[in-house]
């Protein structure tokens, strides 16, 4: 069983552990580095963009909730205790959804020894889970929230960053990066044109990039559905955020042909309710929780009270346990090419 570190560790990585308080971050500075993944012309540039004057202006608390007040995203989600304990219940959900972690063809290299980054990687999850099943590999999670697990594997580090504004890595540095429901938090442009070209400068030649988020609207939605659904979609569309993302991520994926190979578009239902099981069951908890973190913005924009809307998302949930309603959710997989030159 791989080892388990709290504060400071002996690491492979520096593990960086942020605690309730945005406005401080603890860095691990006194830990002993054990390989030369985390050299100095690589530390040095995250230890700059990761200081706490950089973030303490960063949230804004609403409604007793914590959440992200940067222009550059468009996240309106919390980012509290709360959510990550949401985001943690999510990962094992999808996962079930999926029978995997990932779905690029990584594992001999993940096994051998590989360099992993999870961009906006939330409560961690998805990192602590792949780090305890490839000890060999090293894993890095990053998110401009700090929600990240305070006891972490040894094999596995956690930073504050904001990636609108890059990320600060050397070219070719990652063997596997992973991307999950980012682009529901941004606008569409700034993805295209900053983030997703950060993604592939720092993948290795021959290493892979895998994004997964979720497409838009609820599938065979009754009343209520239909009227979240348009509410929205008019949210979404008014931010800039592309809602239904599946079909233009992999046409532009494979639009960038001198940079990567476009895999199949990989999809899942993500299914709400009783009638697909015990699954069901915990995806329909899952996404009341999100409902409940989303009052502030839907009462707003649905023109309700906080008693309406409580009523609201009751009748939904009933809705969608009957009507045995969905949502899909995607993989897109590319493999930056070998003889790739920026």
């Amino acid at each position: 069983m791989e080892k388990i570190s709290k504060h400071k560790p002996t690491l492979s990585v520096i593990s960086i552990l942020a605690t309730t308080d945005p406005s401080i971050l603890f860095a691990n500075n006194d830990a002993e580095i054990e390989s030369d993944f985390l050299s100095a012309s690589l530390l040095d540039p995250i230890k700059a963009a990761m200081t706490p004057e950089n973030f303490s202006d960063k949230f804004i608390e609403i409604d007793g909730r914590l959440f992200i007040n940067d222009s550059s995203l468009k996240c309106y989600l919390p980012s509290d205790k709360e959510e990550a304990k949401r985001s943690f219940d999510r990962y094992y959900v999808d996962k079930l959804v999926w029978g995997n972690d990932y779905s690029a063809p990584v594992s001999d290299k993940l096994s051998h020894g590989a360099k992993v980054l999870d961009v906006a990687c939330g409560s961690g999850a998805w990192i602590t889970n792949m780090a305890l099943n490839y000890p060999a590999s090293t894993f890095v999670g990053i998110d401009i929230a700090p929600l990240f697990p305070e006891v972490t594997p040894q094999n596995a580090a956690f930073f504050q960053c904001n990636v609108v504004n890059g990320l600060p890595f050397p070219d070719n540095c990652f063997d596997f990066v992973r991307q999950g429901f980012l682009i529901i938090c941004m606008d569409w442009q700034i993805w295209t044109e900053k983030v997703l070209k950060e993604l592939i400068r720092i993948t290795k030649p021959g290493g892979y990039i895998e994004i997964m988020d979720i497409d838009g609207q609820f599938l065979q939605p009754g009343e209520i559905g239909r009227k979240l659904n348009k509410c929205q979609s008019t949210l979404f569309k008014n931010a800039g955020i592309n809602f239904t993302s599946a079909k233009n991520v992999i046409t532009l994926l494979k639009s960038l042909n001198n940079a990567v190979t476009a895999a199949p578009l990989e999809e899942k239902l993500r299914k709400f309710g009783s009638q697909a099981g015990k699954l069901g069951e915990m995806s329909l908890k899952n996404f009341l929780q999100s409902l409940k973190s989303l009052k502030p913005v839907l009462t707003y924009h649905l023109g309700i009270t906080n008693d309406e809307y409580e009523q609201l998302t009751m009748d939904l949930g009933e809705e969608l346990n009957r009507r045995n309603c969905s949502v899909m959710i995607y993989r897109a997989i590319a493999r930056k090419h070998v003889k790739y030159v920026a």
